[in-house]
């Protein structure tokens, strides 16, 4: 569930309803942990007794923004935390936009609640897109700059949703098992017109449209109190103005993909041939293993493909994202996947 640190009202009781919502009917949320949408979505997930993951885009160690430090501690309980990040790396402002196609990696689809034509929303949704995910837009009024970004998406053709039963109905055939969308717990209308409220004051989930002063800043962590006491310590130490506050430094805009989706398949498969980490193949399930045996190498095949050779298709997915782990397979536009190289490896033995 993405949108926009700049939620509004609207957003704000969206995202919340949207977060519960799909937990109630079995999915998982995964989100940064940013202000705005990000903590709506996981208020809700949370409220609704559900399991969550954040992505950051700073270590491990440190919570951004500072504000959200509640809502960290119950992801945690209720869920995971993780990072591609090292331990002390600061949430500098080029890691978000690279982050977010960690998100949308690890799900099966994206939900866009809120934001601009320029939002970092929009940059996960296009992640999505590239990686074969599915992609949903929230519809909201076209006088809101904040609902032209899935505004602009409906209309490219992205399949526009009004309540969370119609992403899970999209995957409730694939995985049976966890998917249910009949477990909704009532319809919207009825929700106590508050809930929403209460679920944000209780996590502490802020919006850069609110006045959150006391306890989020401009800070690495977040706090503008961590702000003042260094400034208070620089100038005692007699540490000259220009040291202080030096001028603020702005990550490069990431040159925008022109190609079309078969220019990128074709640069993909002109590239050097990746390697593969046996040690991580040989300790995988048998049935990934199968499923890898099965495909052809160097064709692209899509998941339905290996499923009409009677492999389940959660099975199929599941092994496509760990045999991309290990560089034996490679995703591409499309949804397709494709073997690299032609070594077959060993199923191990129910033994074994």
């Amino acid at each position: 569930v993405v949108g926009t640190r700049k939620m509004t009202d609207y957003g704000k009781r969206t995202a919340y309803d949207f977060g519960y919502d799909l937990v109630s009917g079995g999915a998982i949320v995964v989100r940064g942990l940013a202000i705005g949408v990000d903590g709506m979505a996981m208020a809700g997930a949370l409220s609704a007794g559900g399991v969550t993951v954040a992505v950051l885009g700073c270590g491990i160690d440190i919570c951004y923004p500072k504000v959200h430090r509640t809502l960290l501690k119950e992801v945690i309980k209720n869920g995971a935390v993780i990072t591609e990040y090292p331990p002390a790396t600061p949430p500098a402002g080029a890691n978000f936009p690279v982050r977010n196609r960690i998100i949308s990696g690890i799900t099966q689809a994206t939900v866009v609640v809120e934001g601009d034509d320029n939002s970092g929303a929009l940059i996960t949704a296009k992640h999505a897109i590239y990686q074969g995910k599915s992609v949903f837009a929230i519809p909201g009024n076209i006088d809101s700059e904040g609902s032209s970004g899935p505004n602009s998406l409906i209309k490219q053709g992205i399949p526009a949703v009004t309540e969370a039963a119609d992403v899970l109905i999209e995957f409730k055939d694939i995985f049976k098992d966890s998917i249910n969308p009949s477990k909704l717990r009532r319809k919207y209308l009825s929700k106590k017109d508050d809930e929403y409220l209460d679920a944000a004051a209780l996590y502490r989930v802020a919006s850069s449209l609110d006045n959150y002063n006391s306890y989020y800043g401009q800070g690495v962590y977040g706090g503008r109190d961590v702000e003042r006491i260094k400034r208070e310590r620089a100038e005692r130490a007699g540490v000259p103005e220009e040291y202080i506050d030096p001028p603020k430094r702005t990550a490069p805009k990431p040159k925008k993909d022109t190609r079309t989706a078969k220019e990128i398949i074709d640069a993909s498969e002109s590239r050097e041939e990746l390697s593969i980490d046996t040690e991580f193949m040989n300790g995988l399930d048998g049935k990934y293993i199968e499923i890898y045996n099965s495909m052809k190498p160097d064709v692209p095949m899509l998941p339905d493909e290996l499923a009409s050779k009677g492999y389940d298709i959660s099975d199929i997915l599941a092994a496509m994202t760990m045999l991309e782990i290990s560089g034996a397979v490679e995703g591409s536009p499309g949804g397709y996947y494709t073997r690299r190289g032609n070594e077959e490896y060993t199923v191990p033995s129910k033994d074994e």
